[in-house]
């Protein structure tokens, strides 16, 4: 019997003190040694709790998910802060003239256009009482607490070994770049940047009024560790404990250029984009490079009531947005700027000129967009292979391999993923669970036993996954048990993919105490997973309702043949013009019928229309071709 036998029947028997030590004896062996050791942590730590029903131990607590910035690593930083602090009293409440009180603070402010000044969404007093807040934050003992908060700010960059800054653009490809690789970095985000769930900036800025007036209470309760406001915005933002007040002005160049500060707690310039000031912010933090993500620089302007008031164009937005990445971003009832893409453009050489100038690396690393101006790099180049690609162990019956609706889904998820950072768990017959990565079985013990799930369980502990990919059914009992075990025991974060509603068939076709242990399973991964895959919005709203989940959990994942597939070419005149491919199994539980009445539309088709010609690709497997 080998080693890894002994040991599982010594766990099964009870006999916890015996396999404790067969765990000491063979933990420091090369190539063994990480599987003993994990049995050896999990013999000698306290019991757990348990799961409803079920005597299995369940983990204490899932890994933390979380934003990407703690906010008590910047305690420090907020005592510079404070020992820093605006001196800004309490307003003059408006005179009997409110009009006359605020054209005379008016005459007496650097800002002149209306573009930094109080709209009529603001009420004449509460505007009265926040431009005298404008005028205390531009004087020299709140001009020099901006100075000094912004140097406490880079030196807290600089202590923490900081070399680049990443500068957040909110545009469409966010939504294609993943956020939780930027959780050590140094970042700026910007306006609705608070709209992202799960993704917090280390600097976030705001300097266009329309933004600040809006969102005001937002931005006030919106939690980061530095919030930077040109001192303009003063009126409708008010200082906090961790606010920085730019001296921010209009360019002295316009309009023949752009001007570009690397020292921004003394004076910093408008460019037509808030992503210039945050250039200049990350310049002046004395890094090396800076990262441009998510400024795609392309708009589109519809849906919109436009109105030219105050000698700008503003927009107000009748529908939700379609420019940032969340359709709230300037959504229905929220104002914004007319987008002058060619004054961003040349704010944006300015910075690139400037840069080259002084040696600082500026790099373009938006998923797609049309930002040329600097040099274009992959995101995910920036970052450590494991960190991009973390190890994931597939538990699925069947493999990613397979040409199949689920083998296709799990490719396409997985596309690019190299293949050393995967492990497939599967089970295609019934009675077997194997494991490989390349090939088949290419982690199994050569004598192994085949109808065990100790093997695969071994595998799974020696490659030690970062994320699990789970999908039960009731097809395959064996590797559901392996499921559960992976998830109580590794202590890993986990997805679960429900494809078709296999409970409400346990309920049918199973034995009724166990449809209800199925039941008591799935209600653990599920309340337990980071998140969960459904095929459908209707099995998104299935999973909400019947079974309690919270739909920011639930994504929707379909079925699809990717696009760069394209048409497959016409081989003959008198051939199809158009080409419809399914790919998938045939079974009667699952799409047979629905596959059959769509076979029958086609023929109807074809036969009243000669002109439209539509053939029905199938792609399928060799079984579904017998059976079918």
């Amino acid at each position: 019997m080998t080693n890894a036998s002994e040991l599982q029947r010594l766990i099964e028997s009870g006999r916890t003190a015996e396999a404790i030590e067969l765990c000491e004896h063979y933990r420091h062996e090369v190539g063994i040694g990480s599987y003993y050791t994990f049995w050896l942590h999990r013999l000698q730590r306290p019991r757990g709790q348990t799961i409803p029903g079920m005597g299995i131990a369940a983990r204490e607590e899932l890994l933390p998910q979380g934003r990407n910035v703690a906010h008590a690593d910047w305690d420090d930083l907020n005592a510079c802060f404070a020992a820093n602090a605006y001196r800004v009293s309490d307003p003059h409440p408006a005179g009997a003239d409110p009009s006359a009180q605020r054209a005379a603070l008016l005459a007496a402010l650097p800002f002149k256009s209306e573009i930094y000044l109080p709209t009529a969404k603001i009420p004449q007093r509460e505007q009265v009482s926040g431009l005298q807040r404008v005028a205390a934050l531009i004087q020299p003992d709140n001009l020099e607490a901006s100075r000094l908060r912004f140097e406490a700010l880079r030196a807290e960059v600089q202590r923490r070994g900081c070399r680049r800054v990443f500068v957040i653009g909110n545009g469409p490809s966010l939504k294609m770049t993943d956020l939780s690789l930027l959780r050590d970095e140094i970042t700026i985000g910007f306006n609705g940047i608070f709209l992202h769930e799960s993704f917090t900036p280390t600097i976030y800025v705001v300097e266009d009024h329309l933004v600040a007036e809006d969102r005001q209470s937002e931005i006030h309760a919106y939690r980061c560790p530095v919030k930077i406001f040109p001192s303009y915005l003063g009126y409708c933002i008010e200082p906090q404990h961790n606010t920085i007040f730019l001296n921010h002005r209009s360019r002295i160049s316009y309009p023949v250029d752009t001007d570009f500060s690397a020292d921004a707690g003394r004076i910093t310039y408008t460019g037509g984009t808030v992503t210039y000031t945050g250039l200049q912010i990350a310049a002046s933090l004395g890094v090396e490079e800076i990262v441009l993500i998510g400024v795609d620089a392309s708009y589109r302007v519809a849906n919109v009531e436009r109105s030219d008031s105050y000698g700008t164009g503003v927009l107000t937005s009748t529908h939700d947005d379609t420019n940032h990445f969340d359709p709230r971003y300037f959504g229905k009832g929220y104002r914004w700027h007319d987008p002058n893409v060619h004054t961003m453009l040349q704010a944006y050489r300015k910075a690139r000129d400037y840069a080259r100038f002084k040696h600082l690396k500026i790099v373009n690393a938006t998923v797609g967009g049309q930002l040329e101006v600097f040099k274009r790099v992959d995101f995910y180049g920036l970052f450590p292979r494991e960190k991009v690609f973390p190890r994931v162990a597939i538990v699925d019956f069947t493999s990613i391999r397979r040409l199949s609706a689920t083998g296709v889904i799990k490719r396409n998820l997985l596309e690019g993923w190299p293949k050393d950072a995967l492990l497939h768990i599967s089970a295609d017959d019934v009675s077997r669970v194997a494991a490989s990565q390349t090939i088949p079985n290419d982690l199994y013990a050569k004598d192994a036993d085949a109808r065990s799930i100790w093997p695969a369980f071994r595998a799974l502990v020696e490659f030690d996954p970062q994320l699990l990919y789970l999908r039960p059914t009731i097809d395959r009992p064996t590797l559901t048990v392996l499921q559960l075990v992976a998830a109580v025991l590794l202590d890993k974060p986990w997805v679960v993919h429900y494809m078709d509603d296999w409970l409400e068939k346990a309920r049918g076709a199973c034995d009724p105490d166990l449809a209800r242990a199925y039941a008591v399973l799935m209600a653990f991964l599920f309340s337990g997973a980071s998140r969960v895959f459904a095929i459908s919005a209707k099995m998104q709203k299935h999973l909400v309702d019947h079974h309690g989940l919270d739909a920011a959990r639930v994504d929707v994942v379909h079925n699809f043949v990717p696009e760069r597939l394209g048409e497959r070419p016409v081989r003959h005149n008198r051939g199809p013009r158009r080409v419809v491919r399914y790919f998938g199994g045939m079974e009667r539980d699952m799409g047979l019928a629905t596959l059959l009445a769509f076979a029958r539309q086609i023929d109807e088709i074809n036969r009243t229309d000669a002109s439209l010609q539509v053939g029905l690709e199938i792609y399928t497997s060799k079984h579904s071709i017998e059976k079918n």
